[in-house]
């Protein structure tokens, strides 16, 4: 590569500000220049040259101008342009009658000089000083740039990692409206979205949670003022769980908002069972006339207490023999949940009609009318149940359930009517509408 393809390798992507009065000099030199730079700015006088900079600096390279000119000359020129920038390039086109500026012109830190007439030669000589030195200038700014971004980077990597030590919550950090980093474990969270959508996060996304009233449905709602009710339901592989969003400022080489999640799902699920627990004593409450179910349950009280032995006494012949088919139904229970429970869910209508039966035979036995009520309302919900729209891991909680069931009403039956061994034919009451009442959630929240 020749010395002229040097050069202008590094002379064409620059600007040049050209400064000359004597308009035949100024074009012969302009066309001269033209083969070396992207864009010549042509002033002529020193005035002019002093405007065009002041307009056009952030794109000016090299200031080329002549020292004698009318208005204002180029030294005076050069000393204005010095006071706001001491390191552009500036050349001095002269003439052997211009020596008595050189001192001034050394002052004023002109890098070269081009000789009056002006050749290709010499603008070949000068331009390669100048080139080379503009080059390596702007090397250096670009390595102080890249040094001071790496600074930065690291410094933002320490932040990040000592976020990542603090918080083992799902987190995600905006920075300028754009994701700035994501934990693994919210990753983890949302592992529906791969990594090119997690990058494309916005803080309108709405495919981020599932629509519930009363939440968020995108971070750009959260609300700064009532920041415990910054609740997000998100998708999981089976179900879904709530999460309370907490947002954090931070600085990290400019202002940057941590977002971090945590979990929830228990808390709201414990709010919902009592809000629950409340509506279903309060049904059962208002369909019995005896002392309310509602203050029995809640505060604990009892009815009247009464022995096994003094209760059987009172019961007729005929409902004597209504106790056997409990213990008839309860064989029949065991068989059937223990096939549910061995995968042969088609079994369930089975079930749910033994239940039924249950139900009905309960219902003569007077006294235990609170029992039977919560036992009526679970009944008829079970019934309502197609149980192959059910995933297979609630399959497994409500056979559990209705197991549970079962033992406390066998219980039931063993200590009041065949051992007769209960003081209180009533201390199983509570454990009983308990259960049932934890299956009408189950049922109607979750299946």
């Amino acid at each position: 590569m020749s010395k002229f393809d040097h050069i202008l390798k590094r002379t064409k992507s620059l600007t040049v500000l050209y400064v000359e009065d004597d308009l035949i000099v100024q074009e012969a030199t302009q066309l001269l220049l033209s083969s070396f730079f992207k864009k010549i700015i042509v002033a002529n006088d020193g005035e002019e040259g002093l405007s065009i900079y002041h307009n056009s600096k952030e794109e000016i390279d090299i200031v080329i101008s002549d020292i004698e000119m009318p208005k204002m000359n180029g030294l005076d020129m050069i000393q204005e342009i010095r006071k706001d920038d001491n390191d552009i390039s500036i050349i001095l086109t002269t003439a052997f009658s211009d020596v008595k500026y050189f001192q001034q012109a050394i002052t004023l830190k002109v890098d070269r000089y081009l000789p009056k007439p002006i050749n290709l030669e010499n603008v070949i000589d000068v331009l390669n000083d100048i080139s080379q030195k503009i080059s390596d200038k702007k090397e250096l700014e670009s390595f102080v740039r890249y040094q001071h971004e790496q600074d930065l980077k690291d410094k933002a990597n320490e932040i990040v990692l000592k976020i990542s030590n603090a918080y083992a919550l799902p987190t995600l950090i905006f920075k300028e409206q754009k994701v700035f980093y994501i934990s693994e474990s919210f990753k983890e969270l949302f592992s529906f979205l791969d990594d090119e959508k997690l990058e494309k996060l916005c803080l309108e996304n709405e495919n981020l949670f599932i629509p519930k009233q009363g939440h968020l449905s995108s971070l750009s709602e959260y609300n700064d003022e009532e920041t415990l009710q910054n609740k997000v339901k998100i998708k999981q592989t089976i179900g879904h769980k709530i999460y309370r969003v907490s947002k954090k400022t931070m600085e990290l080489d400019g202002e940057a908002t941590l977002y971090i999640f945590t979990d929830i799902t228990l808390e709201e699920y414990q709010k919902t069972k009592i809000d629950s627990y409340i509506n279903s004593v309060d049904n059962l409450a208002k369909k019995t006339n005896s002392t309310t179910i509602k203050e029995r349950f809640i505060s604990h009280e009892t009815v009247e207490i009464q022995s096994a032995k003094e209760y059987i006494q009172t019961l007729s012949p005929v409902m004597l023999k209504d106790i056997q088919e409990l213990e008839d139904l309860n064989i029949d229970l065991i068989h059937s949940i223990q096939n549910l429970k061995q995968s042969e869910i088609l079994g369930f209508e089975k079930t749910s009609q033994l239940f039924a039966i249950y139900v009905e035979s309960i219902s003569y036995f007077n006294e235990f009318e609170d029992i039977y009520l919560a036992l009526d309302e679970f009944s008829r919900l079970l019934n309502c149940i197609n149980i192959l729209d059910v995933d297979a891991q609630k399959q497994v909680l409500l056979v559990n359930f209705l197991e549970s069931l079962r033992e406390v009403l066998d219980k039931l039956r063993v200590s009041v009517f065949v051992e007769q061994t209960a003081t209180n034919i009533h201390f199983l009451d509570s454990s009983i509408i308990r259960i049932c009442i934890d299956l009408n959630i189950l049922i109607t929240h979750e299946l």
